[in-house]
């Protein structure tokens, strides 16, 4: 059922663009169809690059806010990595 209100949603916000572009003297449905079709690729590509932001816990493998020393899910205790600084040339 989600799918389906965020898939209304989302041609709902397209054709909105759509009748800006119009009212700006801009073709309507170009911009509406590229709205439609720019907008899940740019939200993929965001979520790629951005990555997760809570680690997952070692043991249980449950979702961590970020910085806690202990997981919530499982109370296991969670070592951070430590990361290398870059070397500069």
């Amino acid at each position: 059922m989600e799918i389906v209100i965020l898939g209304i949603v989302w041609i709902s916000l397209a054709m909105m663009v759509g009748a800006l572009a119009e009212h700006w003297n801009r073709s309507g449905l170009a911009w509406g169809l590229a709205a439609l079709i720019l907008t899940p690729i740019l939200t993929l590509a965001y979520l790629l690059v951005a990555g997760n932001a809570h680690p997952r816990c070692p043991a249980c493998l449950g979702h961590t806010f970020s910085g806690a020393s202990t997981c919530r899910n499982c109370g296991q205790e969670i070592t951070v990595p430590q990361t290398r600084p870059r070397e500069t040339v």
